[in-house]
Parts: C-alpha cells; sequence; structure tokens
C-alpha cells in the first residue's frame, strides 16, 4: 500500500513534464508563423524632392529719355523748300547771286536753272546756273554757283565763260559742259570743244576737267 502515493507522484511529474514540452513546442511553432493576413508590411515611402525656387534676378536698368530731350532730327539746310535741298527762289540764292556783282557785259545775272535734289535723299552739293543780261545773244556769260550746307561756297569757274550749260548732277558733283568759238564760227553754233568739268566738295570745290581756253 506505501507503493501508490509514490506512483501517484511520478505520474504528476511526468504529467508536468508533458504540459512544459507541449508549451514550448507551441511557443516555437508561433515564432515560425507568418505575420497575420491583415499586417501589412512597413513600406519607406520617399519623400518627395521640392524644386529649388530660382533665385529673382535682377532686371537691366532701363533708360528712359524724357519727352523733348531726345536726339532731334536735322534741320534741313538754309535755302531748302518744297521739298529740295536748294529753293532757286531762296534769300540764300538771291544772296549769292548778288555777291557777283554785274556780268561782264554791265547786265545782271539771272537764274537759267538749278539742281532739284530732294531732301529725302539727303543735302550735300546744289547748284545754280545764272547768265548774264548784259548781252542778248548766244555770246551772253554763265556762272555756276555750288552750294553746300545750307551755304553758297563758290563757283565751279573763276571766271565767267559763254556756251555754258550743265552736263549732269548728282547729289554730291555737278558736271559742267563749256564749248567755245573757232575761227568763222557763227554766233549760234560754237565748234570749240566741249570739255567737262566736274566738281565736288569735300572740305572745300575740288574740280577735275579741263576748261576752255582763255
Amino acid at each position: 500500500m506505501t507503493i501508490l502515493p509514490a506512483l501517484r507522484g511520478a505520474r504528476l511529474a511526468a504529467a508536468v513534464l508533458l504540459a512544459t514540452t507541449l508549451l514550448i513546442g507551441a511557443t516555437a511553432c508561433r515564432t515560425d508563423e507568418a505575420p497575420p493576413p491583415d499586417a501589412s508590411p512597413t513600406t519607406s515611402v520617399p519623400t518627395p524632392e521640392v524644386p529649388t525656387a530660382a533665385l529673382p534676378t535682377t532686371a537691366a536698368p532701363t533708360h528712359m529719355t524724357a519727352p523733348g530731350t531726345g536726339p532731334r532730327p536735322m534741320a534741313p539746310p538754309a535755302g531748302s523748300g518744297h521739298g529740295v535741298c536748294l529753293d532757286a527762289n531762296s534769300a540764300l540764292v538771291d544772296d549769292a547771286v548778288a555777291s557777283l556783282g554785274a556780268d561782264p557785259n554791265g547786265g545782271e545775272w539771272q537764274v537759267e536753272t538749278s539742281s532739284d535734289n530732294r531732301l529725302a535723299d539727303g543735302c550735300h552739293l546744289d547748284f545754280v546756273l545764272v547768265t548774264g543780261s548784259g548781252y542778248h545773244d548766244a555770246t551772253a556769260t554763265s556762272r555756276v554757283l555750288l552750294f553746300h550746307g545750307g551755304e553758297f561756297v563758290g563757283t565751279v569757274e573763276s571766271t565767267p565763260y559763254s556756251y555754258t550749260s550743265i552736263a549732269g548732277y548728282t547729289h554730291r558733283s555737278v558736271s559742267v559742259r563749256y564749248r567755245w568759238w573757232l575761227d568763222d564760227d557763227a554766233f549760234c553754233c560754237p565748234t570749240g570743244g566741249p570739255t567737262v568739268v566736274t566738281a565736288t566738295y569735300d572740305d572745300g570745290i575740288q574740280r577735275k576737267g579741263t576748261f576752255p581756253p582763255s
């Protein structure tokens, strides 16, 4: 009968050992199990890069011109009018012609023709051809007056010649044609020449060509 308590103690110890073993096994199984389905994995979300704002630029200074203080268009030269650089009826031409005095035959110088260079094309050199009234025939003498920059600057020839005409001109030059008598020529029809002298202006009158014989 004394064996019964000992047997009971042995059975109790075995039961405790079995329970401990089962508990350790269950714990080990739980650590190997996958996380529950509703458990979301932790994801690293990158922080969006915010573009750095561009530094403000400094605008170049704007130069403002007050009304009425800017460059003004060049004024037309003295003696101009009616859209041309030289008006043959201007006071400038009148004064220039008067400065010649009387013609060699005691008459007055009268305007025959003049340049008509347009103001819009720019002005440089203009002319007026005048003929004396002392002789009322083909032998009357002539002069070609030159104008530059709104001023009378001189004549093409240093002395008056008969049978003088304009061969051509631009706003920078004028070409003058001269003829002269030869023996037995009629007054109307000189056979000497022609010769042409071209005048330009560059710090003074420049002449190229040959004048009639004296």
